[in-house]
């Protein structure tokens, strides 16, 4: 049940984005947005504080994924879950279409050891601790697609805080990747995220 629900969301959203995104669903969006969204998020979508996620540039389809989770309780956020329940279909996907428009934005480190080490585990993994590539699935640039997040430019405090919630399975939406983020040990968590801030 709860998965042909998440299929007509995305399939309603879909017929949506085959039509025209017009400038009068991205002001109802922006509306939507300043009452619901922006103490939290930030108008911008970049998170106003390192306890939020950076929505800018997300695709709307993760985004999606997320405001259903929310809503059904697979992600577990009292305030995500009040804020999604009040969203009807249309409404949840054109916010989510407007948050996917805006830019990203980045958070460079000046720690260029951590910085290579980070990127190497992102295309190479660690063969010795089983720990997979990133790239496979979020892309070569870490932009993601479809219902797979962008990592680029998430805040590292915030991106931190997820996957040490996937590890410890207290984030249960994306059960793939607590056995994924499983075998990372701290320094590498802390290396994958600096990498990832920084790129735009």
């Amino acid at each position: 049940m709860l998965l042909c629900m998440l299929s007509g969301l995305l399939i309603a959203g879909s017929a949506i984005a085959q039509s025209a995104y017009s400038d009068a669903d991205a002001e109802a969006a922006r509306q939507l947005v300043k009452k619901r969204c922006a103490k939290c998020h930030g108008n911008n979508g970049l998170g106003v504080s390192d306890d939020y996620a950076s929505l800018a540039g997300q695709p709307a389809e993760y985004l999606l994924k997320q405001l259903f989770n929310f809503k059904t309780g697979q992600r577990r956020n009292a305030k995500m879950q009040a804020v999604a329940e009040k969203l009807t279909a249309p409404e949840a996907y054109i916010v989510a279409e407007y948050f996917s428009r805006l830019r990203p934005g980045f958070t460079p480190s000046s720690d260029e050891l951590a910085k290579a080490a980070g990127r190497k585990l992102y295309f190479e993994g660690n063969v010795d601790t089983g720990v997979h590539n990133c790239a496979s699935c979020h892309g070569v640039y870490a932009t993601g697609g479809g219902t797979v997040a962008r990592l680029a430019g998430q805040n590292p405090v915030y991106l931190e805080t997820q996957i040490r919630r996937l590890i410890d399975q207290s984030r249960g939406n994306d059960r793939s990747m607590h056995f994924i983020n499983a075998p990372l040990s701290p320094t590498e968590i802390r290396n994958l995220v600096i990498y990832l801030a920084g790129e735009e």
